[in-house]
């Protein structure tokens, strides 16, 4: 599995919650590469992170970009 980190240096994990552009979002996979999930989120060669947004939206990331900001794990208060 690809280790992805967030730009701070953490780990990043399923069930992060996490801030994209603004808009509040959880990590609901991450997406191993060479996988046949990833084959099926197009990111074969790379892995990458399911995103799920507040409004229900779905999108595979390939890679961190300083879009996404750590908020905190799940269960964390």
């Amino acid at each position: 599995m690809p280790d992805f980190h967030y730009h701070s240096g953490e780990l990043i994990r399923e069930g992060d919650l996490v801030v994209v552009v603004g808009k509040r979002a959880v990590i609901d996979r991450v997406i191993s590469e060479r996988s046949r999930e990833s084959q099926d989120f197009s990111c074969f060669e790379t892995g990458g992170l399911l995103i799920k947004f507040e409004d229900g939206d779905l999108q595979v990331w390939p890679d961190v970009d300083e879009d996404l900001q750590f908020l905190k794990r799940a269960g964390e208060n």
